[in-house]
């Protein structure tokens, strides 16, 4: 027999937030394949999608609208955010989640939203952390005053993005959380524009200067530039070469805006690759798929694209035998992270897809003829 119940989260009483708190199972979180219950890295309490439903619509709310505006960056008419609905949280007194990135459920899932429901409580600050920063959101600060209207907060990030929710101290946090996938249209769409973004400070901005500099490059080369968000590549097939090159659809924030710079001045073809070290440090190895030889190029076969000196200065590329200087733009991220990133994650265990960084080369012309 199935038993009911309904609860206002905009007016519940303390009895009906108990009620709902031991209606709900513990939440587990993953590693690797596992499914893992360990109350001193996550205590919280979790429904499911099959055991409730909810009247919350987010797309009549228009909090879509806004992460629309604040995730995709630059020209993005031709693509638009499907938000799925993933679980319903509680966190009670003693609650908490260290850590942790979300569970890559698919090669376009790329960012997550969190909604906050009004509830009483104190604690559970969700802390962000990407790039070397930090930032705090304290919904029981900003929600202590909108009791008398019907309110929620929430909070949109990229699925890369570190986060942790710190112990609450009194009260329940309670949460749905979505999944956000980005998509493509089937037809143009002028609605919400966005504003360019600011996370590679102005290298947007000065690279059409940079290569109408005809002391730069003069006789044409190959720019990198590393990539400041991660993204999910295929974990089954990851020497697939369209796996790594579909990252170009679902680029983030400042990499989508570097990339719609690069199509401005007439780049065109910029190239998605992950970087490797060899067993000393001494050399990183460019290459357009995922090698499963590990994460070290020793034995790898001959289909290095690019050879690179860990050093930069006076890097060195090389293809079918033939050397080319290579000149990095924006510094590249971390190393064979790719391998890395098969530990632990939020929510459910998952290994269909996993996170790594990666950087974009493209090849300009001489002076004159940069594209």
């Amino acid at each position: 027999m199935t038993i009911c119940s309904r609860i206002d989260l905009c007016n519940a009483s303390e009895q009906e937030l108990i009620h709902l708190t031991d209606t709900c199972s513990q939440a587990t979180f993953g590693r690797g394949q596992e499914n893992v219950l360990d109350e001193t890295y996550r205590k919280a309490k979790k429904l499911d999608l099959n055991d409730f439903a909810t009247t919350f619509d987010v797309l009549d709310t228009g909090i879509m609208s806004a992460v629309y505006t604040h995730l995709l960056d630059g020209s993005s008419e031709n693509q638009f955010i499907r938000a799925e609905l993933y679980k319903l949280n509680v966190y009670d007194k003693g609650s908490f989640f260290k850590a942790h990135k979300d569970t890559p459920r698919g090669g376009n899932m790329f960012a997550s939203l969190v909604i906050i429901f009004a509830t009483e409580h104190q604690g559970g600050s969700l802390i962000l952390r990407h790039d070397g920063r930090e930032w705090a959101y304290d919904s029981a600060k900003e929600l202590a005053d909108l009791s008398s209207t019907p309110s929620v907060g929430y909070v949109s990030f990229f699925s890369d993005v570190e986060h942790e929710v710190t112990p609450v101290t009194s009260g329940h946090r309670v949460t749905l959380t979505y999944n956000l996938y980005l998509e493509d249209r089937a037809f143009k769409s002028t609605l919400l524009p966005t504003q360019p973004s600011s996370n590679f400070g102005n290298t947007v901005n000065d690279l059409p200067a940079l290569l109408a500099d005809d002391t730069f490059l003069p006789q044409g080369g190959i720019l990198g530039f590393g990539l400041r968000h991660q993204y999910p590549v295929d974990a089954v097939h990851p020497e697939s070469t369209e796996s790594l090159q579909q990252i170009l659809k679902v680029l983030k924030g400042g990499d989508k805006a570097l990339y719609n710079a690069l199509k401005a001045v007439g780049i065109i073809d910029p190239v998605v690759y992950v970087a490797f070290t060899d067993s000393e440090d001494t050399l990183l190895v460019l290459v357009d798929h995922v090698p499963s030889s590990g994460d070290q190029v020793d034995g790898l076969e001959r289909r290095y694209l690019r050879w690179v000196l860990a050093e930069r200065e006076g890097s060195i590329l090389a293809k079918d035998d033939e050397e080319q200087a290579v000149t990095w733009i924006t510094e590249i991220t971390t190393y064979s992270r790719t391998r890395v990133d098969f530990g632990t994650y939020g929510n459910e265990p998952g290994l269909d897809f996993v996170y790594g960084d990666f950087c974009l080369a493209c090849n300009i012309g001489p002076a004159g003829q940069r594209v």
